[in-house]
This record gives structure tokens, C-alpha cells and sequence, in this order.
């Protein structure tokens, strides 16, 4: 399953194969088990094989946080230079405006 070769599903296609099979890939359906029961030992196969697509999923979705962090905080930071800047303006133009007002 780790093996880098290997085509994970991405989220939206898993979900939509959800919504159309009512079970996730690989898992027998309820009616399968109703009428054929369980082989534990293939059960657990396909859920450790479900547990590394889990794992890789959220490996993903970590990467993808990490760079949406960074993101914001650099939109964080641009902001709070043009604020600055911006107060730093109506500043001087006050101070302007009051030095008209006396004269």
C-alpha cells in the first residue's frame, strides 16, 4: 500500500464511490455478508489495507494544512503592512490638515 506506484483515491472520488455503492471500496456490502458471512482473515487484510489509505490520506491532507498555514500567515502579514502603512498615511494627513488649520 505504501508502495509509491500505488493510485490512492482522492477524497472526492472516494466520496462519490460511497454515495453510489453505499460502502467503501474493497469492503464486502452488507448484503455480501448477510449471505456469505465473513472471512476474518481477509476482513483484516482489507482493513489494515483501509487503515493505509486512512494514513496516507491524512499524511496528505497535513502537507496541504501546512501550506495553507503558511499562506495565511504571510496574507497575515502583507495585511498588517498595508494597515500600517494606511495609518501611517491618514497620520501624516492629519497632521498636515492641522498645520493648514493653524495657519
Amino acid at each position: 500500500m505504501f508502495d509509491k506506484d500505488h493510485k490512492l483515491l482522492s477524497l472526492p472520488e472516494l466520496k462519490s464511490y460511497i454515495e453510489g455503492n453505499h460502502h467503501l471500496p474493497d469492503m464486502p456490502t452488507a448484503g455480501d455478508v448477510a449471505i456469505s458471512g465473513l472471512d476474518l482473515g481477509e476482513i483484516n487484510k482489507v482493513l489494515v489495507k483501509t487503515v493505509e489509505k486512512l494514513t496516507l490520506h491524512l499524511i496528505e491532507k497535513n502537507e496541504e494544512l501546512k501550506i495553507l498555514k503558511l499562506h495565511v500567515e504571510r496574507v497575515s502579514l502583507d495585511h498588517q503592512r498595508q494597515i500600517d502603512e494606511l495609518k501611517k498615511m491618514i497620520l501624516v494627513r492629519s497632521e498636515n490638515q492641522s498645520k493648514i488649520g493653524k495657519l
